[in-house]
């Protein structure tokens, strides 16, 4: 973002306040909702883990027994 946000600047506008906003619609918000309460109980921390990358970021890529260890720690 700090980079985009450099290019723009570059141009002469002004950035300072500048904050990315994830737009998520309400149907998808209420979808998701519904999901959590029917599968996780209240009060309850949840961690995601996502072992996918980008073809772009392949070099960043964890290995799959790194994914494992963290899975196991978290449970």
């Amino acid at each position: 973002v700090e980079r985009y946000l450099d290019v723009v600047a570059s141009l002469g506008i002004d950035v300072r306040g500048a904050r990315p906003v994830l737009a998520i619609p309400d149907e998808a918000r209420a979808k998701a909702r519904a999901f959590f309460e029917a599968s996780f109980a209240p009060g309850v921390p949840v961690v995601a883990l996502h072992p996918g990358v980008s073809a772009a970021g392949a070099l960043k890529q964890w290995a799959p027994e790194r994914f494992a260890a963290t899975a196991d720690l978290l449970a």
